[in-house]
């Protein structure tokens, strides 16, 4: 429970969170969420950085049996309000501090660190949703209408469990995390499964080299799960 679940940049200095101080974050939230109106069978767009406070947004929207639909950050405007037609989601939930252009005005709830709005009911006995679908992920809609892949709770459980066989990872393994979260590959990958195994995730700020470099460093970094198109980047840099 004292081991460290998540880390990230927090002004000039870095942010852990060990597993109970996640559960604690993910159920306050889960609490201010439901005082928004979210609640079981609701669709809530996530449009998030790659970020220490991501995750918890997730699991907390999954505590209230919420569909969670990740943004890129880079969403093409037209398949982005073509998505919000097609899903009516409850809320907006934005954090990049701006408006997005697909997004109709008022329609975007900016984030906030979970657990500091003092107007949050006190939480009640949890009770496992019915609500089997955990999220939907859409095509960019660069080639043709954007097209949604619902993904169960049960999908992920059954990735979560075979990574097991293909990348061992124990409680020893620190993690940097460098892909949006809004990929169903960094989802399992980078987030699921390395929770359920116990090692730690710490999220680089940016693509910038200097801070990749400046957290395998500082972090004590084992694993960072990449894409070919980040791999070559690297590689031209070096060159």
């Amino acid at each position: 429970p004292t081991a460290v679940a998540l880390g990230g940049q927090q002004g000039i200095g870095w942010r852990t969170l060990d597993s109970r101080q996640l559960l604690d974050a993910v159920d306050r939230l889960a609490v201010e969420l439901a005082a928004e109106g979210v609640q079981a069978g609701d669709r809530v767009v996530v449009w998030l950085p790659n970020h220490w406070r991501t995750p918890i947004y997730f699991f907390a929207l999954w505590k209230l049996g919420a569909i969670v639909v990740p943004f890129d950050r880079e969403m093409n405007i037209d398949a982005g309000a073509q998505i919000l037609v097609s899903v009516a989601p409850r809320c907006v939930i934005a954090g990049h501090g701006e408006q997005p252009a697909w997004a109709p005005p008022g329609a975007i709830l900016e984030w906030w660190e979970p657990g500091t709005r003092a107007a949050a009911a006190p939480a009640v006995d949890w009770r496992q949703p019915s609500e089997e679908l955990a999220a939907i992920f859409f095509t960019s809609g660069t080639t043709g209408a954007p097209k949604g892949c619902i993904i169960s709770h049960a999908n992920l459980c059954s990735q979560v469990e075979a990574l097991g066989y293909t990348i061992p990872l124990d409680t020893g393994c620190r993690l940097a995390s460098i892909l949006p979260l809004s990929h169903l590959f960094e989802l399992t990958v980078g987030l699921l499964y390395p929770l359920a195994s116990g090692a730690a995730i710490h999220y680089v700020p940016s693509r910038r080299g200097p801070d990749i470099v400046r957290v395998l460093s500082e972090q004590r970094i084992t694993h960072m799960i990449a894409v070919p198109q980040l791999l070559s980047s690297m590689g031209q840099a070096l060159e």
